[in-house]
């Protein structure tokens, strides 16, 4: 595998959540938040309202070629229409959902200190998301999480998530991905031996 394919992943998300943050015209805005969560749980490409964000200026070489969305397309969708979820009810300037370096174990390490009293609840949540056993599985718990996230204003790298999403999709992989959540949620960031340059992928490639 090219090992570009996943920056180039997490740089489409990153472009994309920023093209949202600089729209001036803020009914513009809530309307294209409100079709990004109405994609959230279908498939790539099933929501026409969607194809422009999703696939305009998309990596040509990531894109799908027969009847089922390719890896780098489904990440894409899944994040995009997550950050809409997570975002919702907020003013993304003043409050944006969307932070560079938070890992998704570093979320969840922050959500259990916003949420101490749940923090056994939460780790078995974020046990589901990291022991499924496929893509589908773990988008579907994901979204569970993620509702939990906004509940406490939690914020996540969404780039960095589309990139650990593209290379769960291939199963030699899915451990090291594993790794790199465990680490995020446990570890202190100064300690962290992943780091936001994709860590223990990057170390595998």
């Amino acid at each position: 595998m090219d090992r570009s394919n996943g920056q180039k992943i997490q740089q489409f998300v990153n472009n994309r959540i920023d093209s949202l943050i600089r729209i001036s015209n803020q009914s513009l805005f809530s309307s294209m938040m409100a079709k990004l969560r109405r994609g959230v749980g279908k498939e790539p490409g099933s929501v026409p309202e969607l194809w422009e964000m999703m696939f305009d200026g998309f990596p040509a070489e990531l894109a799908g070629k027969g009847p089922q969305p390719s890896a780098g397309e489904r990440a894409v969708h899944t994040v995009l229409t997550l950050f809409a979820l997570h975002q919702q009810s907020k003013d993304i300037r003043a409050k944006c959902m969307h932070e560079p370096g938070v890992s998704l174990g570093q979320a969840v390490g922050r959500l259990i200190k916003a949420k101490s009293e749940r923090d056994e609840a939460i780790k078995r949540r974020f046990m589901t998301v990291v022991t499924a056993n496929d893509i589908d599985e773990l988008v579907w718990h994901l979204r569970g999480l993620v509702q939990l996230f906004r509940d406490e204003d939690v914020p996540l790298d969404y780039g960095w998530l589309a990139k650990d999403l593209f290379y769960f999709q291939f199963s030699n992989y899915q451990d090291y991905i594993r790794l790199h959540w465990g680490r995020g949620l446990y570890l202190k960031p100064n300690e962290n031996s992943v780091g936001e340059e994709g860590g223990v992928v990057h170390a595998a490639q």
